[in-house]
């Protein structure tokens, strides 16, 4: 294999579905100018990013949430469905809870706002192509609400959280067996 072969061989392959031009050239631009990424993709539409990632078979796909058409939570559900290997980067304008949630169920790995500089773009797309997830902060704050309110706790705050009451023991000396009067510790411990 030529050099210039295996060095496309080990670049990240990354396609960019985004329904707005602007968008989807700076960050082709931005991204494909890292040597270990190879933008291999733009897509107009959840449709085209489907049908793009079926046939280019990319690694990391970064995908608006709102497009016209199949929306990016659609798109992510089939991409993940037939292609269980291809990690998403939903990058999008949207925080509202819904759309959050529904673009988590459908497979997202990341989700992040457009507010995010070139560098927490450019460190999620790697991160999610070494498997792990990534949140911009306001909706991570959102996905622990959610997650507080699911497990009964609404309140954010652990410090002031109530703890439920802690049933009271019978107090026992150090050293002693249940049952065993503390009188009895003394010659077991032989003090007198």
């Amino acid at each position: 294999m030529p050099p210039e072969d295996r060095a496309t061989a080990s670049k990240l392959r990354l396609l960019i579905a985004d329904d707005q031009p602007l968008i989807r050239r700076a960050l082709s631009m931005t991204l494909g100018a890292e040597p270990d990424i190879e933008v291999v993709g733009l897509a107009a539409n959840g449709q085209e990013a489907i049908d793009l990632a079926l046939r280019l078979q990319p690694q990391v796909v970064i995908m608006d949430q709102q497009m016209p058409g199949v929306s990016g939570a659609v798109a992510t559900r089939e991409i993940t469905t037939r292609l269980p290997d291809v990690r998403i980067v939903i990058l999008t304008t949207f925080d509202d809870d819904e759309l959050v949630f529904e673009a988590i169920r459908s497979g997202a790995h990341a989700y992040l706002l457009k507010d995010a500089t070139e560098d927490v773009v450019l460190e999620t797309v790697r991160a999610v192509h070494q498997g792990e997830s990534r949140l911009s902060p306001t909706i991570a704050r959102k996905v622990l609400a959610q997650l507080r309110a699911l497990s009964g706790r609404e309140d954010p705050s652990p410090d002031t959280a109530p703890r439920p009451p802690r049933p009271v023991r019978p107090f026992r000396p150090a050293g002693s067996l249940p049952g065993q009067p503390a009188a009895g510790l003394a010659p077991a411990l032989r003090i007198a």
